[in-house]
């Protein structure tokens, strides 16, 4: 019930100026959970816009007195699973242009079993094809994939890809959990594995899992060593969460079109 752990961490030095949460297979109310955020971030922020498809919610928090700065705020949606009511695979975009600069955040939720990776791939260029953005900023030629209308893109979300390597050797590496033990886990990293196949032509990088490095997630693996090893292996090849960071034109989020601007942090 206390989101304050997640979402102002004590190892944050400074409050960010945008909070984008994303979240999957979300249950209960969809305001009560933007209140919640909200009161936990206070009142320096204000609910700029949120999107929701099925069980796919994607929600922005931004400082009050950046508003002005921003384009009217677009959202589009896309499903894995065509023709079935209840949406729980697919994905949700919002893009809006910040001060002179074009950004995308995605929210998405893939095809999950490890020896499905070709089709998370596919996923993902089914979902970079078919989001309809932008419609209201002027374009001069609309790609027909959506990374390339927008200067920055984030995407986030449950990947579903998996650690391709035997449990018992994943198992016997948690019980030294490190900073060391993540790196070498994550040389099995199918995301990591599939970047090259995934976007070859653009730069597609991958956040550095900051989480794995955080003491409250040692202590979640520390215990998942200690529980039974049927319950173990359903965690274990849940393993997905994942940010990938993806930087079209500009490493930082330079105005395009402003000569005088505020650095900008973003959550």
């Amino acid at each position: 019930m206390n989101l304050e752990a997640f979402l102002l961490p004590e190892e944050m030095d400074h409050m960010p100026d945008m909070f984008v949460v994303g979240t999957q297979e979300s249950g209960g109310s969809r305001s009560e959970w933007e209140v919640r955020l909200q009161a936990t971030i206070g009142p320096s922020h204000v609910l700029f816009t949120s999107a929701i498809f099925g069980v796919l919610h994607l929600t922005i928090f931004l400082r009050r007195d950046l508003l002005w700065f921003c384009s009217v705020p677009e959202e589009a949606t896309y499903s894995l699973r065509p023709g079935i009511a209840y949406k729980t695979k697919g994905g949700v975009g919002i893009g809006f242009q910040f001060f002179g600069t074009r950004i995308l955040f995605i929210n998405s939720h893939l095809t999950a079993h490890e020896e499905k990776q070709a089709l998370r791939i596919q996923n993902f260029r089914n979902i970079t094809r078919s989001l309809d953005l932008p419609r209201l900023l002027p374009h001069k030629h609309k790609h027909k994939d959506v990374t390339h209308r927008y200067d920055s893109v984030f995407w986030l979300g449950d990947l579903n890809f998996r650690l391709a390597v035997n449990r018992d050797h994943v198992f016997e590496r948690l019980k030294k959990a490190g900073p060391e033990t993540y790196q070498h886990l994550l040389q099995w990293d199918q995301l990591s594995q599939a970047r090259h196949k995934v976007k070859p032509s653009v730069n597609l990088r991958k956040a550095q899992l900051p989480l794995l490095q955080h003491s409250s997630m040692t202590l979640v693996l520390t215990i998942m060593t200690h529980l039974p090893s049927s319950v173990f292996h359903h965690i274990l090849t849940g393993y997905c969460l994942r940010v990938i960071e993806e930087l079209l034109h500009a490493i930082a989020m330079i105005p395009a079109h402003c000569s005088k601007h505020q650095t900008i942090s973003l959550s």
